[in-house]
């Protein structure tokens, strides 16, 4: 977990849980499958995997019932059931949205991209987001720069980080200014 390597904490995990240690002789003490179900539950909210968290949680819950990290595995699943229902109720959300835009607006992807996303559409936000960074013509008008900077929040929210990462390096060369406000997403999130 300090490395952020939550692909490979999400391996040493399952194995721990598969063939757990001997347990510790201290009697109270958290034994190691306890923890590593709980580091599984981490390395999805990582990844925003939501359903990862609510089935690996649900597991935890039923298993460790008395867990110190009982009311923590709680909360992260609330915030997963929640944050679901935000992506589902988005999808109304952003089609009125759009539907309220001046017709030519509705085709531009500088437009339609971050009503998109602020309506937590991440796959349909970001292939107009892409478009529009894309373009040469809102290049000269900076919108390009504000589509990658909102690529960087986008993949994040999804789970992506190599292409997360890809577009902060992006804002690193083409607009620094931006970078300075994503620069610390470099030292937080997942490296694997």
């Amino acid at each position: 977990m300090i490395q952020r390597r939550y692909h490979h904490l999400l391996d040493e995990a399952r194995a721990a849980i598969a063939n757990p240690p001997p347990p510790a002789p201290q009697v109270g003490a958290m034994q190691i499958p306890e923890m590593a179900n709980y580091y599984v539950i981490q390395a999805y909210k990582m990844y925003n995997d939501y359903d990862g968290v609510l089935r690996e949680g649900e597991k935890f819950l039923v298993k460790y019932p008395a867990s110190s990290y009982f009311s923590g595995v709680q909360m992260e699943m609330n915030v997963a059931i929640e944050t679901k229902r935000q992506i589902a109720e988005g999808v109304d959300k952003a089609k009125d949205e759009i539907a309220k835009l001046q017709p030519n607006e509705r085709t531009s992807p500088c437009r339609v991209g971050p009503i998109l996303q602020s309506n937590k559409q991440y796959k349909e936000a970001r292939v107009q987001l892409e478009r529009c960074a894309g373009s040469p013509e809102e290049s000269k008008m900076g919108m390009a720069h504000l589509a990658t900077y909102l690529l960087v929040w986008n993949r994040q929210s999804a789970g992506d980080y190599p292409a997360m990462y890809k577009y902060i390096n992006q804002l690193k060369q083409l607009a620094p200014d931006q970078y300075r406000n994503v620069k610390h997403l470099e030292t937080m999130m997942p490296v694997d």
